[in-house]
């Protein structure tokens, strides 16, 4: 009350809600989102920003899906790399250049590198497929595996406009970590809530949202959101779920994010 300026904004990329007072700030007029790290304009949220990177610069042959009435056009996605596969690019590496690249330290494997060596081929290649992505799905090229972070909308098929984006919010590669996650906060969204409770005509309460929302979930795993073979990934990845700070999920029609996790990512023990 007493400030007729609100300064709540929604990213136009993955619609969380923002607060320009907390999050963080590039410039005076440029913000980073902590959920999906697009670039926002604070004087016009909704405007696109600067791309990181363009995903395909020829056009995808969009004919088939387009026949469809369920194609959607992602706009912008954010993806991580897990760091198994990581490190066995780097050996992979380095065992074929031993005598030009002596260590790993002389390898630097970018996020224009895993674009143009796996992202972009695998979705050429397999553009005939259909393949939908939403928050969460888990995806395997060459033995190498990437989970989907966010994408607006948050679900739909990659195009030639696709924006990518590989990095954190420091424009380092995003690498997922295989560890334990021993403390961790999550909250529902105030609008799914909503929803919730006027179509069951009264409110849950913390007991029974944890008991019969999230706790089912958490104690789940993430086998039915990979979207590729899962035969060649260490089966502990597969039987349990992985989750990020900022992360944003939906199960039951509950909208939940993890506020904070200690560590950074992991796996729920």
């Amino acid at each position: 009350m007493g400030n007729s300026q609100s300064r709540l904004s929604v990213c136009p990329f993955c619609t969380t809600e923002l607060d320009f007072s907390s999050i963080s700030i590039q410039n005076n007029n440029t913000f980073i989102c902590g959920r999906c790290h697009g670039t926002i304009e604070k004087i016009q949220p909704r405007r696109t920003p600067l791309s990181r990177m363009p995903f395909i610069s020829s056009p995808i042959n969009d004919n088939i899906i387009k026949d469809t009435d369920a194609f959607t056009p992602i706009k912008y996605i954010h993806i991580g790399i897990f760091e198994n596969g990581l490190k066995s690019l780097l050996s992979l590496q380095s065992s074929s250049n031993e005598e030009e690249k002596k260590n790993d330290e002389n390898i630097i494997i970018s996020d224009h590198y895993i674009l143009d060596n796996f992202i972009k081929p695998y979705f050429r290649q397999n553009q005939h497929e259909n393949i939908r992505l939403s928050t969460g799905n888990r995806f395997i090229i060459k033995n190498i595996e990437f989970k989907v972070i966010s994408c607006y909308p948050q679900n739909g098929f990659i195009t030639d406009s696709t924006v990518v984006n590989l990095n954190d919010s420091d424009d380092e590669l995003l690498i997922l970590k295989q560890r334990k996650i021993k403390q961790i906060h999550l909250l529902p969204t105030l609008s799914s809530l909503s929803v919730l409770h006027k179509i069951k005509k009264y409110h849950l309460n913390r007991e029974e949202l944890y008991q019969s929302y999230l706790k089912p979930y958490l104690r789940n795993n993430d086998n039915s959101l990979f979207i590729t073979n899962t035969h060649c990934i260490q089966s502990d990845n597969i039987n349990k779920r992985h989750l990020i700070q900022n992360e944003i999920f939906i199960h039951k029609n509950i909208e939940w994010k993890v506020i904070k996790s200690q560590p950074n990512d992991g796996f729920m023990d």
